[in-house]
């Protein structure tokens, strides 16, 4: 496992050539764990400053719906942050995994512009993400109304938001069938033989 994430770590930049199943997975697991971490570390200030502001309404013995608006609101600076970071991360563990992917499409058989279309859906689902802050800071906002809150809800996804869902559920997709597809017997147009840790 080691050194499958050795050899892309070093390997960034190498779009020729061949990687084996294995040798992608253990790579694509690491990035997945690396990703978790960032996550958690990221979210405990955010969960930790709702609590805290809950946890005031509710020893302050206002009603239900204050005690969640006030939860709400405990994490308004902390969504915004949380969704830049959600936006960099995830494009960098895309481009962190882009070269890996042609190598891996390359074994078997299938040309590298694949992972190409996992980089526009990547693009466009960041852009997306990076032009609803602002919505996301107006929802936050109107926590403390329940009225206008109700109206935020009642507006659902917009097109726009489903194309990202949408993008962001591609992504996946196309690199878990790529990536499980068996390597090519012997020499193809892209190398002899696979590395395979």
């Amino acid at each position: 496992m080691f050194g499958s994430i050795k050899y892309n770590l070093t390997h960034l930049f190498d779009f020729r050539g061949r990687d084996a199943r294995q040798t992608f997975w253990y790579y694509v697991l690491f990035l997945v764990i690396l990703g978790v971490v960032g996550w958690v570390v990221a979210l405990v200030p955010l969960v930790g400053s709702a609590i805290e502001q809950a946890m005031k309404a509710a020893q302050a013995g206002l009603p239900q719906d204050q005690v969640s608006a006030r939860m709400v609101q405990g994490m308004g600076p902390g969504m915004v942050v949380i969704t830049w970071f959600s936006a960099i991360s995830s494009l960098l563990l895309t481009l962190l995994t882009l070269a890996a992917f042609v190598r891996r499409l390359h074994d078997s058989d299938n040309p590298g512009w694949w992972a190409g279309l996992v980089l526009v859906a990547k693009l466009i689902t960041v852009t997306i993400t990076i032009q609803s802050i602002g919505k996301i800071e107006a929802a936050l906002q109107a926590a403390a109304d329940p009225a206008r809150m109700q109206q935020f809800q009642q507006a659902g996804t917009t097109p726009l938001q489903a194309l990202a869902s949408l993008a962001g559920w591609l992504i996946p997709l196309v690199v878990i069938i790529f990536g499980v597809l068996p390597s090519t017997d012997g020499p193809n147009r892209y190398g002899d033989t696979s590395v395979e840790f």
